[in-house]
Formats: structure tokens, sequence, C-alpha cells
């Protein structure tokens, strides 16, 4: 785009004499031909009319547009071509309303050197698409965009050494879809957040933004961090605490410089070549950190960074080439070697100062304490990471950020893979972090964020509120906000509906009377209904005043009902989205208290020689039972579904399933394997097809029904109706065009949503369900709660979620148990399982393979015995 000073000169130069507000106006109308607003032939007839009566020739006009670098192929410019007159060079510079500017893109004259640098980057962006893509690997964040409203006057003010994070204006994109707009977020030192949202609404996304620094203009002084999944070969090939230390980069760093100088002897060829390594080896660090500021920053100091890129690229090249000199040649001059050796001493000091801030016992001790608080056993300590499951590498990853705490710590859905001793160490790990670290958390674990954090940021239409408080304060805040709003609106509709029967009523009663006092009446009732009903209150509860409370100009002296945060989204898509309804159970036959499953005297062990995983286990189920398995990791639970499923042979004992009785299971393993699906493969015909929660649907209910996949020649399937598919689909709440999206495009809650889905393609009497509120949000994992309480099939139910358990169990908060006695039939061995009712909620926990009932104790409990007993 054109800059003003750019296109004043040459204004100038084509002797044309305008007004001030003429000048402002033509250049806005090129401001809009390249914006797309406006064509060619309108911008051309503008300037010749201008050029006119400025005193000029029409058919200057033209030329004047070309000199500009505008002709009528150049509307959209993706990315401008600089103007080049008399070796100055201008760029792009994007105007915004109220003196903002997103991310404007602009550059500045220059000569010399910086103007060598500038031809260089111009140079460089000219590379084709296809040259650029087939060098670059596939980033993931590719299509995610992230800006902010700053100040054009002030783009260095936000280089301060403020530790608080304010973002004004955010916007956040993924392609076309804008999931933040115009949003508002503050973090503060030492405060713990909590980001809760529908799945889908951008919260992961957000945190990517923040943990890459995709926004030019957050604090170059506040190091964020965001937890994610360690894959690099390196770190696969280290030990998991050497994994761990590993993040401490520059502890690394120095050491290896020091190891390096250690060689070092005075004024040499080899202390120069030591030396001139370690430069190159600065320099391709700073290239790095270059490039990656240079890919995401935009506008002036987009410009900027670029050609510290370029000038850093220059410096290297130049250093590898003298580098390669001394090394080929073998000789160094004398007075070059005594400066090497001076260097050389300086590096030294400087490495073994920044070791001297580390106290490398320490470092180590904390972080075995980490890592055995997040499970690992000390024998564990010196495996190798890559023989550990996703699930492991995402503690390791968590105990990297918790032994080198950064600014902001950001977590998501860190309580996935955790089990109740784990999440209870980490709640304790975090709420002791250093008093500086602040900690934004995505979860819908809700116990777990109520311990945590003390505020929350909630995440609704496209903006960003938020509550000061945990979030089950927000909860009841927000009820009872939303019901007051409701009383009031209902309130102010039936005073419009009175005031509209009173107006018709007087209206009539005037028009056949004739009289004009009451016609009088009418109008000012008429006008009171128009211009003064609405809210009676502000949002603080104070009597309304109009100057204060609806300044500036309004259509009425009375505000409407603002919901504001609390506003409803769209029903349908909400409704869906929460939406969990199972398939009803087959009927009962015969004895209809007959038991599904039973488990008698159960052992198990993997190996001849090694320890027995179950112990002595009893179980019946029958149909309505609700049986709910705690407990933590590497004690049994796993196991004990797997041979309950017949998916694993039991070492002794007797395992009776009754005949007809269908299992669906749902679990990590499941998601897992979906997750891991590729995002094409060939059908049955050999016709490539995308791997979608369509595709799998047809061939589980084909399946189901022994039927073989048929396709017709228009895409339809015979035998299985597409209406049939999208309704199991919609059943668990994917609906529409997510029905048809490659599976790879889908977040994590909705393909554990499209696994439950599958598991209930047989209409199963018995679901067996393994961690299934994992990437579920909370108005979904209500709705799970709520929908198999009332199903009519018998669950068995492992997970870590305090608050999902004690929903099954119907518990409140404050309750302790004691009314719970019911359908479960596990036992130790030590209590009769066939005393105890039928189609009640009952609760067990697993330790080293036995059984214990913890009904009595109820839910919240049994996970306060067991805090207290881990912390103890």
């Amino acid at each position: 785009m054109v800059l003003q000073e750019e296109f004043d000169a040459l204004l100038q130069e084509s002797g044309v004499s305008l007004e001030a507000e003429h000048v402002e106006y033509l250049f806005s109308m090129v401001g809009s031909f390249q914006e797309g607003e406006c064509e060619f032939s309108e911008l051309l007839d503008c300037v010749q009319s201008f050029f006119q009566d400025g005193g000029a020739a029409a058919s200057a006009a033209a030329p004047f547009l070309e000199a500009l670098g505008l002709r009528e192929e150049s509307k959209e410019v993706d990315a401008p071509q600089p103007i080049v007159r008399k070796q100055n060079v201008a760029a792009e510079a994007k105007h915004e309303k109220q003196g903002s500017d997103k991310m404007a893109v602009s550059c500045e004259k220059g000569d010399g050197e910086k103007s060598e640098l500038i031809e260089a980057l111009t140079c460089a962006e000219t590379v084709p698409a296809s040259t650029v893509s087939a060098e670059k690997k596939p980033d993931p964040l590719e299509h995610v965009s992230a800006c902010i409203k700053m100040s054009r006057f002030h783009a260095e003010a936000i280089e301060t050494a403020e530790r608080t994070v304010r973002l004004s204006g955010l916007d956040v994109n993924v392609g076309d879809v804008r999931l933040l707009e115009d949003a508002e977020l503050k973090i503060e030192p030492g405060v713990r957040y909590g980001l809760v949202g529908r799945n889908g609404i951008g919260k992961s996304t957000l945190l990517a933004v923040l943990g890459n620094r995709l926004i030019d203009g957050l604090p170059s002084a506040v190091r964020f961090l965001l937890v994610q999944q360690l894959e690099h070969e390196d770190d696969l090939r280290l030990s998991i605490l050497d994994a761990v230390l590993a993040a401490d980069q520059k502890a690394i760093q120095a050491e290896a410089e020091l190891d390096a100088l250690s060689t070092v002897d005075g004024p040499s060829l080899n202390t120069s070549v030591t030396v001139q390594k370690l430069r190159v080896s600065h320099l391709e660090r700073e290239r790095r950190e270059a490039k990656k500021i240079a890919e995401r920053r935009s506008g002036e100091r987009g410009l900027q960074a670029r050609i510290r890129l370029v000038d850093c690229e220059k410096r290297l090249r130049e250093a590898e080439e003298k580098l390669q000199k001394l090394e080929e040649t073998g000789e160094v001059s004398e007075e070059t070697a005594r400066a090497d050796a001076d260097e050389a001493c300086r590096l030294a000091e400087a490495a073994a100062a920044r070791l001297g801030e580390r106290d490398p016992e320490k470092t180590e001790a904390r972080a075995k304490e980490v890592l055995s608080g997040l499970g690992f056993s000390a024998s564990d300590f010196d495996r190798e990471l890559r023989e550990m499951s996703g699930g492991w590498r995402l503690r390791v990853a968590l105990a990297r950020a918790l032994t080198f705490t950064p600014d902001v710590l950001l977590l998501d859905e860190p309580t996935n893979h955790l089990d109740l001793p784990a999440i209870a160490w980490l709640q304790g790990a975090l709420a002791f972090l250093p008093q500086h670290v602040a900690v934004v958390v995505v979860s819908h674990n809700r116990s777990f964020l109520n311990a945590v954090c003390q505020r929350t940021l909630i995440v609704r239409h496209r903006k960003i509120f938020e509550h000061d408080g945990g979030f089950d304060d927000y909860v009841r805040e927000a009820s009872e906000r939303k019901k007051y709003l409701e009383r009031n609106e209902e309130k102010v509709q039936k005073q419009r509906e009175n005031l509209k029967s009173q107006v018709a009523a007087m209206t009539k009663s005037a028009a056949q009377s004739k009289d004009e006092k009451k016609m009088q009446q009418a109008a000012s009732r008429r006008k009171k209904l128009e211009d003064r009903t609405g809210m009676e209150k502000n949002a603080k509860g104070h009597r309304f005043k109009l100057n204060r409370d609806l300044a500036g100009f309004h259509l009425t002296s009375r505000a409407e009902v603002d919901f504001g945060e609390y506003a409803e989204e769209d029903k349908a898509s909400a409704a869906c989205a929460a939406a969990i309804r199972l398939p009803p159970p087959p009927e009962r036959r015969q004895d209809s208290n007959a038991p599904l499953l039973s488990l008698e005297n159960v052992w198990h062990k993997y190996a001849e020689g090694s320890p027995w995983v179950l112990r002595g286990v009893n179980l019946t189920v029958r149909r309505g039972d609700r049986l709910l398995l705690m407990g933590a990791n590497g004690q049994g639970k796993s196991t004990l579904i797997d041979v309950a499923c017949a998916q694993l042979r039991q070492s002794k004992g007797t395992v009776n399933r009754t005949p007809g009785v269908t299992v669906g299971r749902c679990g990590q393993a499941e998601i897992t394997r979906l997750m891991g699906l590729p995002v094409e493969r060939k059908g049955g015909d050999g016709a490539v097809e995308l791997v979608t929660p369509l595709v799998l649907m047809r061939e589980a209910v084909e399946t189901s029904k022994g039927q073989e996949a048929q396709t017709k020649k228009d895409g339809g399937m015979i035998g299985v109706s597409e209406q049939d598919l999208r309704t199991r689909l919609a059943a668990v709440g994917v609906t529409g065009h997510m029905a048809t999206r490659s599976l790879r495009s889908l977040s994590g809650g909705q393909i554990s949503r499209v696994a439950l889905a599958l598991a209930c393609v047989s209409h199963p009497s018995l679901l067996v369900l393994d961690e299934p509120t994992n990437h579920l949000d909370m108005e979904t994992i209500e709705a799970l709660a709520e929908t198999l309480r009332s199903w009519e099939g018998a669950v068995i139910c492992v997970s870590h979620d305090e608050h999902f358990l004690a929903q099954l169990m119907s518990e409140t908060p404050k309750e302790t148990g004691g009314d719970h006695a019911g359908g479960g039939r596990f036992s130790d061995g030590s209590t009769d399982p066939s005393t105890k009712g039928c189609g009640s909620s009952s609760l067990f926990s697993i330790e080293a393979g036995r059984l214990t009932d913890r009904t009595s104790e109820g839910v919240h409990g049994y996970v306060r015995s067991l805090t207290k007993r881990f912390r103890n």
C-alpha cells in the first residue's frame, strides 16, 4: 500500500495544486482501491477530475497511478510490491479507525546498508510459493492468525519489564472461522485462572496463540510456557529425568561452552578455532530466534524484525566462512590469536557465571520430587522416554514446566491423563508456585478448577468474560443473575402489554367521542410506551438514572434488558452440543433380575512369575446397575475391564456372561485409535474416501448387522440409510457438517462423542466407560451424567472426575455418603454381594487388585480421605 509521504511527493511532482482536504480524500480513494472497495475505473475518474481542478491535464492521472504501482490488475495485493522511487522504499501502511492499528504493515525509507537489506528482503519475498512450501514442514498453526489493537504511535511501548499481560481488541481466527472478536484479556502475576467454555469455542487455540507468541504485542519480558507432549526424537532418546533437566537450556549451553573452552591454552590456532565455533553457535541461536520473530510479526515492527534477520544471516555466513578458512589454512595472525584468547576468557567467565546461578543438586532434587508427585517411581527415572505412552510423556512435559517455572504457565487439560493421587499432588504444586507465576488452565474437571483457580475466564459469544472467583461460584452467580434478568424482561414485557392495551382503549374512546384531551392522553401514553419502558435498575442494583446509566445518543430513555455474557447462544447448536441420548437396551427376557455378567473369585497376572494384578475379585452386574470405579493408575482397573469385556482371559476364577448380552465399550484406547486414523483411506470399492464420522458409523452398523458394504453409483448406501446413520450420530451431538468432516479436523471432545456413538451401535445391555469425561466440555459432562442416571442398561464406569462420579451417585457437594447403598455387586470376598439391592449406584476403589466398597463414604468423602492419606 502507498504511504502518505510518497503520495504527497509524487502529487507535487505532477504539478497538481489541491486543498488539504482534497488531498486527504484522494489518498483515501487510493486506500479504498487497494482494499478492494472500489474499481480501478472509479479511482481513475476521481483522479482525473481532481487533476483538472488542480491545474493539471487529465491525461496525467494514469501515469501518476502507474508511478504509485497502481493498475487495474493490482487491486488486491496479498504481498504488496514496494514503490521504489529516488532510492526510497515504501511498503504497506494499514489505517484503522479510532487511531488504532491491528498489525499494520509498513516499512521505512533507507539507503546504504539498510537499502541493501530491504532489497534482500524484497527479493526473498518473491520466491515462488511452491518452492517455499516444498522446503517448509507443515505448521500446525499455519491457519491460525491472531492480532490485537495497538497504537501506531506507541509500537515500542510494550517493551517493558511489567509482567502483567493486557490484550485489548484480541482477534483469533482459524482459517475463515473467527473464534474471538474484539475480546479483552488480562493476566496478572501470581493469579491462577480457569479458562472454560464449550468444545470447539477456541480455548486450546488461545493457549497455543499465547504459548507460541503469535500475537505481536505480548510483553517481551514475560515468558510463556505451554505444556505440550514431547515428540522430538532427541527428547525421546533421553531418560525421563534427563528429559526434565534438559529443559534448562541455558545451563546446558553454559556447560557445553565450558567443556569446549577447557581445551584452550592461550593464543593459538586451537583457541581461535574454538572461539570461532562458539561465535557461529551463538549466531545460529540468534538467527533461529530472529527467524521465529520475523515469521510472526508484521507491520513496522515486522519489517524491523526481518531486517534484523537478514543482518543476522549475513553475520552468520561471514562467521562460517571465517571458520572454514581457519580450518583449511591452519593459519592465524598473532594479533587475532591474542584477541581470540581474550575472548575465550570472557566467554568462560560468562558461562561460569550462568552456571553459578544454578544449583545442579537442588535442581535435580526438585525434578525428582515433581516426577514422584506425578506418579513416577524412582526406577522410572532412568527409563528412556520413548518407552512411555503418550499420557506419561505429557506428565514429563508437565514436570518440565513445574521444575523450571515460567512467568505464565499454560495448561491444556492437565488432568486428562492423571489419576486421583496425581491430581491431588498437582493441585498442591500449583498452589505453591512462586508468587510471580500466573497459571491459565483449560480443564473440564470441575473439582480441579474449584480447588486450583482463583478467577474464571469464560469464552462465550467470541468474547472473554472474567469472574473473580472459582467456577462453582461463577455458575451460582450466573444462574442468579440470569434469573434476575429474566424476571426484569418479563416485567418489562408485561408493562409494555399493559400500556399497549391502555393506548388502544384510549385511542378508540377518543376517536368515538372526538375528544382532543383524550387524544393527547393517548399520545402521551404511546410516547411513554416507546420511550420509557425498560430497566428500572442498573447493573449494580441502583435506581436507573438516565445521565449516569445511559450516556450518549439512544432512541429511548431506558436501557433494554441486556443479558450480556449470560445471553443464550444459538439454542439449536447449544442443544445439539450438549445432548447425549443412548439407545435403549434390548427388552428384558425371562428373569429380569438375572445377572448380565458375573465374576467369581477372579485372579489375573500377565506372565508366570509376575505379580497378581487382580486378586479374588467377585462381581455381579444386573440391569440398571451403576458400578463406579476409582483408584490410582496401575492398580488393576483397566485389567478388570478387559476381563469383563472378554478382551482378556483371567488366570484363575470364573466369568459368566448371559447369552445374548451385548457390551459397548468406550474409553481412552478407542479414542486414541480414532485420533490415529489417517485423513483418507481406500474404501471397499477401492476408491479413496475421507475418514469421517459418517463413514465410520456406516462400517460399524454394517458390521453389527452382518451386512456387506454396498454403494450406489450416486454415492448412496444400500441396506443402511444415511438418515439412520446421522440419527445415531446426532444422538451424541455429532450433527450437520460435523458428520462429514475429516476425523482429523475434529476436536478431542467431538472425537469422544464419535467413540461413544460407535460403542452404542449394537444397542448394548452393558456400557463400559473408561475415563469418558476426557476432552468433553462441562455441559456435555452434565448431560452424560444425567443420561446415564436414567438409562435402563447397566454401566461400569472408571473415572478420576470427582464431580462427574458424584453426579452419577446423586451426591451434593457436601454429602459424604451414607445414603447410597445399592446396585453394585463388587466384593473382595469379605462381604456378601447378594445383600445389596438392584438398579442404584455403588462406588468402589481398587488398590493392588482388590476391590473395596466405598459407597457409604461417597465420592467426596473417599477423595478427601485419599488426598489426606496421599499428602501425609
